[in-house]
């Protein structure tokens, strides 16, 4: 994973057990759902996103927001938009 490496998890894992798992060896990235991306209410988008950077706060090398896969291609481009104002909304640490 390199030092301190970056560790992407999916949506099935959640941040606190990737954090309880790898957070003193690695950043934690992740875990939005693609599914919700592609399909999601933008509102929705907002509030994983939101919370998933409450949770990643707590990794002691850090914490990447991104899709815990990949990003569909047709995913509505106000859905990437609500992530990153969840992002500035959250506050950088």
């Amino acid at each position: 994973m390199g030092n301190p490496g970056i560790c992407s998890v999916g949506n099935e894992i959640e941040i606190g057990t990737a954090i309880k798992h790898l957070g003193d060896k690695a950043v934690i990235a992740g875990n939005i759902a693609p599914h919700i991306l592609l399909t999601g209410r933008p509102q929705q988008v907002y509030d994983l996103c939101k919370n998933a950077i409450e949770a990643g706060k707590k990794a002691p090398r850090g914490f990447m927001l991104m899709s815990g896969c990949e990003t569909p291609p047709d995913t509505p481009p106000y859905n990437i938009y609500m992530m990153r104002k969840a992002i500035n909304d959250s506050g950088w640490y």
